[in-house]
């Protein structure tokens, strides 16, 4: 657009327009200035025929700074349509003019911008607007000025105030014509009605049509109870002498029931029809919260619920402790706690702490009882994609943890071991059934990793022993000498029935075997171990005490006694050793030597 300029038309135009708008205004209580203008482009020609946009502002101020909010603007999608340079508009209407504005303030100025061009100068507003204070006076009661239409200072009634009426009969008496108002008072700033009486006596607050005797409604976000201060009772709500519905119900926007209490004191939340003195009931998940202030100093402050009976001191509780950061179920006095099911107890905490599982009567800490009917009901099972078992601590710390049985996950064995052991210590059951004893890879029904001790029944002494040895060794006692040395060679005794002595004499008949232990090569099997003096090797390989000064000794040679106690000797006169043969040498000794070599121990 070419540059232009804003020519006014004759002030008697604008002037008759402008009160013409006012005599319209002063029966419908609107601001409206009927503005004309022409527009020339910069050769003084008016400006083409068309529709342009267009701004109005309005400032106290003929130099308004750069960014300053004006006191008013019109509509931004105003439109005007200018024909031969001359164009008309109402100012006022799209965007009322803010109440008092021409009341506050002497000298005003509109700015006026066509296609985002901006006129200069702003024009000022003379007089004419302001006639819109003398609407003003038709309300006036008395002589006073009004300010915003209100009346300065207090006004004072002498008597009774009577509206529609001649003869008031109150302070204040309003009558009014059949479906109209009785009284109301409207928002000033908003024109929401803020208090209504309507024709039928019923009260509205925050609604102009009431459909109760009293209803209430809030804007957005505030609450449409106020606050009720009392040095007794806060606020009753007594239910009528002949009321047979709910005493209180609270509804929702459709009318279904929120909050009831019933004739008999029943509380619904969620149903109009509660079953019990608490029912609460919803169409989702159903969550209630109990908050305590934890977060201060005034110590235990727990969030819990209280159980008791008659009007008597609580015997239960249920809830959050405080000071432990817990969820407690508490039995406060010398009762049980039971939890169950289908109406059937299933697990009891007596007072002393013992907790019965299918059992009311615990008689330990944890007992669990079956119901006979079927293999599995007395099972305790323990699942987890790792390790599962049980820990037996002797103490109340971790190092005094004693012993293990649990499910070896990646083996798929069971073991049973003491902490000290716990790789290779203990029992072994594998799936195929096998039994391992100091071993965790068990490759027969049972295996045993270390001795095997065989105990008596009656008395628990020791009868069998099998070891990591290669003889066989049974106890016996020793005549005289009690301290003998491993290896010795012993004969039967033939002054004390049953026990042995050391031999002293060659080619003796009545050898009878080789003190075990020699060399410390202990005994593969053992008879009554550590019930008799010594273990005497009768069979197998065990080293022996022998004399080689009068011939040397190579292995296959076969032993009997000598004259030396206790040593053996090589067999020289083979028709005196019969009988008398100890065993075969499986190692040699030099000639004019004493020693102890391995020995076959083969009686005959």
């Amino acid at each position: 657009m070419k540059k232009s300029r804003l020519v006014t038309v004759v002030a008697a135009v604008l002037c008759f327009l402008l009160l013409t708008a006012l005599s319209t205004m002063a029966q419908q209580s609107v601001e409206v200035i009927n503005y004309q203008g022409k527009l020339t482009n910069s050769d003084g020609s008016p400006l083409e025929d068309g529709t342009y946009s267009a701004m109005f502002e309005i400032f106290d101020t003929p130099s308004p700074a750069q960014g300053q909010n004006p006191l008013w603007n019109s509509a931004r999608d105003l439109r005007i349509t200018v024909v031969q340079g001359v164009f008309s508009v109402e100012l006022g209407v799209q965007n009322p003019f803010p109440k008092g504005l021409f009341q506050e303030h002497d000298d005003l100025y509109l700015r006026i911008t066509i296609e985002g061009e901006r006129m200069f100068p702003l024009q000022h507003l003379t007089a004419v607007p302001y006639s819109f204070r003398a609407i003003r006076a038709d309300y006036a009661l008395s002589a006073h000025s009004m300010d915003n239409g209100m009346i300065p200072g207090d006004l004072f009634v002498d008597g009774n105030l009577g509206v529609n009426i001649s003869s008031p009969g109150a302070g204040l008496h309003v009558v009014q014509p059949l479906d109209e108002d009785a009284f109301r008072v409207d928002d000033q700033d908003n024109d929401t009605t803020p208090f209504v009486i309507d024709d039928k006596g019923s009260v509205g607050i925050g609604t102009e049509t009431p459909d109760a005797k009293l209803h209430v409604i809030m804007p957005s976000g505030r609450s449409g109870i106020p606050p009720i201060f009392s040095t007794t009772k806060g606020l009753v709500i007594r239910d009528g002498a002949f009321n047979t519905a709910n005493q209180l119900e609270i509804q929702d926007k459709n009318g279904k029931p929120r909050f009831v209490v019933d004739t008999s004191g029943k509380v619904g939340i969620g149903t109009g029809t509660p079953e019990s003195l608490f029912h609460l009931k919803s169409e989702r998940a159903v969550e209630i919260i109990l908050e305590a202030d934890t977060d201060n100093d005034a110590g235990e402050e727990p969030a819990r619920m209280l159980f008791r009976q008659d009007a008597g001191t609580v015997s239960a509780r249920v809830g959050y402790r405080d000071d432990e950061n817990a969820f407690e179920i508490m039995q406060e006095f010398d009762d049980s706690l039971i939890l169950g099911t289908n109406d059937l107890s299933r697990m009891t905490i007596t007072a002393n702490g013992y907790v019965g599982i299918g059992t009311s009567n615990p008689e330990t800490k944890l007992v669990i009882e079956g119901n006979g009917t079927s293999w599995a009901q007395g099972f305790i099972c323990l699942k987890n994609f790792g390790d599962a078992g049980i820990r037996f601590y002797r103490g109340t710390t971790d190092d005094a943890l004693k012993y293990h049985i649990y499910n070896d996950s990646p083996s798929n064995i069971l073991r049973i071991a003491p902490q000290s052991n716990f790789e290779l210590g203990g029992i072994t059951v594998t799936q195929s059934g096998n039994v391992g004893i100091g071993t965790t890879i068990p490759t027969k029904a049972l295996t045993v990793r270390g001795n095997l001790l065989i105990q008596s029944q009656s008395n628990g002494a020791d009868i069998v022993e099998l070891g990591e040895g290669l003889d066989y060794a049974e106890g016996f006692n020793v005549s005289d000498q009690k301290k003998l040395e491993a290896g010795t060679v012993l004969i039967i005794d033939p002054d004390n029935a049953g026990h042995l002595t050391q031999s002293f004499q060659p080619y003796d008949r009545k050898v009878a075997g080789i003190v075990a232990g020699a060399k410390g090569l202990g005994s593969g099997v053992r008879l009554a171990p550590g019930q008799f003096d010594h273990d005497v090797a009768l069979a197998g390989r065990v080293y022996c005490k022998v004399d080689a000064t009068k011939e040397g000794i190579q292995p296959g040679d076969l032993l009997t006694t000598s004259a030396t106690p206790g040593y053996a000797m090589k067999v020289m006169d083979y028709s005196r050793a019969q009988g008398a043969v100890l065993g075969k040498a499986m190692e040699s000794l030099e000639k004019g030597k004493k020693g102890l070599i391995l020995v076959l121990v083969t009686l005959q």
